[in-house]
């Protein structure tokens, strides 16, 4: 029988490098506790990086810069989706979105129906 840990890395390894994950996405393979010290135990064996708490990706390898982790953007679709809400940009970021501006953003903030 296979250890929690190693189910969720074979689950990892067909998913496509730089994708968010959340703990959630795998309740089906044993109890959030397991999860969470699996999930704990891969990063710290460098297999995914931890963005924020509960967050982890499978970084993109870069030769040029090396590991390439999702963009503040990429992060709060997969949020949103998760959560089944909806986000909407404001201020710079969307002007910038629809090529008004050319000001990039410091901070990235939207609006959500959840």
């Amino acid at each position: 029988m296979q250890s929690v840990e190693s189910k969720i890395k074979t689950r990892i390894l067909h998913k496509r490098k730089g994708t968010v994950m959340f703990p959630d996405d795998f309740l089906d393979l044993g109890s959030s506790v397991s999860i969470r010290k699996a999930l704990q135990i891969l990063v710290s064996k460098n297999y995914i990086e931890r963005i924020s708490q509960g967050i982890y990706v499978r970084p993109k390898i870069s030769e040029l810069v090396g590991e390439i982790l999702p963009t503040a953007e990429d992060v709060a679709k997969a949020i949103a989706k998760r959560d089944k809400i909806r986000i909407i940009p404001t201020g710079a970021l969307a002007l910038n979105a629809l090529r008004l501006s050319t000001q990039v953003p410091m901070n990235v903030v939207y609006l959500t129906d959840g």
